[in-house]
């Protein structure tokens, strides 16, 4: 496996993201919200059918801890099929429950290596979130995969990327906050008094379900979680060497995926680009520069083999 340090900026990689997701956001949205429900669901209806049952809360936290591992095998799969240009289905959000053995191992595992490491400081622990990060999309791309192995590979992938991830996903702090701002004022106004003014209006629009407006503003937050997980597909793939950016300028201008029969940064296998200097047709250009870069390149390379020809005619 080779690893990449991804250079790319924060705002390339979210151009890429939009990029991709346009024509399949109703999809993917579909897709987030099917295994957000499935994940959630449950619980909403027993706290509000039986918000006193002890024993209800302990079956919702069995499930929960049974189907987290699926759902998130699930997403990484159905995402990284729609950043790299694949044909996907709603129902492809589940397809973790296919491996539900591996998925489940590398749930465990991974929670008990955080936990352990979160028990010395909360900076380890945070450390060994990034540097796990990367062990479900490992895990997608190999439904197979041992999980101990899976998280072998994200340490190597991550190793120098931290930083990188870290910045990527407090880029996007201020969309969650701005999705989470209707469903955090609706539950607060919902503790107001009973002869609230805000109270009445609010369950007046719900039609005297708080709860129901809160789902319902909560949606936004699905929008930015659908975003979010593109990008990280994206992030996957740089580090991977599968996406070769050429000119982060053109991508933030155009869509670089608009004609697969033009550009495709995927194949089978990884994306491999060798330039070889002396066939390169002179009114080429270059992938890290310009044709002055590419004369440049050529007359020091003309300068060398000089030096070596005079060096060994001395000898």
């Amino acid at each position: 496996m080779t690893s990449y340090i991804v250079t790319e900026d924060n705002r390339t990689i979210r151009t890429l993201a939009r990029q991709t997701l346009k024509g399949k956001w109703f999809q993917a949205l579909a897709a987030m919200l099917l295994a957000t429900a499935i994940g959630s669901a449950p619980g909403l209806l027993v706290s509000y059918l039986l918000p006193e049952s002890q024993f209800a809360a302990m079956v919702v936290s069995v499930y929960t801890w049974f189907i987290t591992g699926p759902l998130n095998l699930g997403l990484m799969m159905f995402f990284l099929r729609v950043f790299r240009q694949q044909q996907v289905k709603v129902r492809d959000s589940l397809e973790g429950f296919q491996h539900f053995r591996n998925a489940m191992g590398l749930y465990l595992i991974m929670m008990v290596k955080v936990f352990l490491l979160s028990l010395l400081l909360i900076i380890p622990g945070v450390i060994a979130v990034f540097r796990y990060s990367q062990a479900w999309f490992i895990l997608a791309d190999d439904p197979d995969k041992d999980p101990n192995r899976c998280l072998m590979e994200s340490d190597y992938l991550m190793n120098g990327n931290k930083e990188k991830l870290l910045s990527l996903s407090i880029s996007f702090i201020g969309w969650m906050l701005i999705a989470s701002a209707p469903q955090i004022f609706i539950e607060e106004a919902a503790n107001f008094g009973a002869d609230s003014v805000l109270r009445i209006l609010i369950s007046t629009l719900a039609f005297g379900s708080t709860t129901l407006l809160s789902l319902l503003a909560s949606l936004l937050t699905i929008f930015v979680r659908t975003y979010i997980y593109t990008a990280y597909a994206c992030f996957y793939d740089l580090i991977l060497g599968n996406l070769v950016v050429m000119d982060q300028q053109t991508v933030l201008e155009e869509n670089p995926f608009h004609d697969q029969s033009d550009f495709n940064p995927f194949n089978e296998d990884k994306v491999t680009e060798i330039i070889d200097v002396e066939s390169q047709p002179a009114d080429d250009t270059m992938e890290t520069g310009s044709q002055d870069g590419y004369d440049e390149f050529s007359d020091l390379k003309d300068k060398y083999d000089s030096e070596e020809g005079a060096y060994h005619d001395e000898n």
